[in-house]
Order: C-alpha cells, then structure tokens, then sequence
C-alpha cells in the first residue's frame, strides 16, 4: 500500500506545472511604435514614421536582478521626399544587452539597453547603404503571468555618416 501513495505522491508531484520565475528564459515578441530619422548631420532633412519587427531574447534573472541579449528585426515607414529624391530609413537590425532590476512586485522590470545596430538608407529608385551604429536606451517590462509580457522602450541609435534614430516603442510577447 505505502508503494501506491508513494508513485501517487510521485505523480502528483511531477505532473504539477512549475511557475516559471519572471524575466528567466528565451522569449520571442513583436515590436512596433514611433521612428523618427535624421538623415545627415545639420542637413535638416529628417523624417518621422512607423517602425515594426520583430525580437527575440534570453534573460537570466539572480535575486531581483536580470540581465539578457537581445536580437530585433524591424523594418520602418520613416522616409523625407520634400528635397529631391525620397530619402528613406528601411530595415534595422540589432544585436544587443540589457540589464536591469526588478521591482519588488516581482512581475516589473526597469533595464537600459546597450548594442550594436545595422540600418539601411535608401534614395528612392537608386541606392542603398547599410550603415553601422552604436543603440542605447531605456525599458519597462511587465510580465503579469508566467509567460506573457508587455513593455516599452525609448531608444535613440547613432550610425555613421550623421544618421540618427530616436524611437518609443512597445513590445507584446511571449516568455518561455
């Protein structure tokens, strides 16, 4: 008998989901939100658009701390058509840290965010670069239950040749 509510116990126990700890593990979300450009150092061409994408990432949290690597796609309407030629900001892509502290709800986390970025400037029906730069920022996250979250970021991005990138963005995604 003691054997039966040994495995019982056993299997109670095993088949109990466990509540995964926020801000722990890989997550996969979808970005979008305002893109502002500015196209050439004191040229005084700049533009505003949209911005989306998506990102993924890995976080590993320690006490009330969180730390993690980040990776985003994103793609944007920013573009300036009013001297010449349309000017346009296209695709960004973004490799980069954050850390961070969680507040003592346990489901908030406050980071800044550090990394490399890649965009691409387009004159319309011509060319092309794909110009480096250098993403810093701020975040909020919020992940109310054990795999959903939703955030946001203020970030601004400093590439080469003068081009410059302020956004806000928000963040909708999935932890796992």
């Amino acid at each position: 008998m003691r054997v039966i509510y040994a495995a019982a116990l056993l299997a109670a126990v095993s088949a109990t989901p466990a509540f995964a700890q926020a801000f722990n593990g890989g997550n996969v979300a979808v970005v979008g939100g305002y893109d502002h450009a500015s196209f050439g150092s004191g040229s005084g061409t700049s533009g505003s658009g949209v911005m989306y994408g998506v990102g993924v990432g890995w976080d590993i949290r320690s006490g009330n701390a969180a730390f993690g690597i980040q990776l985003e796609a994103a793609d944007s309407t920013t573009k300036n058509c009013n001297f010449g030629p349309c000017v346009e900001a296209g695709r960004d892509l973004y490799a980069g840290l954050r850390a961070g502290g969680v507040l003592p709800s346990g489901k908030t986390l406050l980071y800044v965010l550090a990394g490399y970025s890649n965009a691409r400037v387009s004159i319309a029906n011509c060319c092309h670069s794909d110009l480096d730069g250098i993403r810093a920022g701020l975040g909020v996250e919020h992940q109310p239950g054990p795999h959903w979250f939703f955030g946001f970021e203020g970030r601004y991005t400093n590439y080469e040749q003068g081009f410059e990138r302020w956004q806000g963005v928000g963040r909708v995604g999935y932890r796992f």
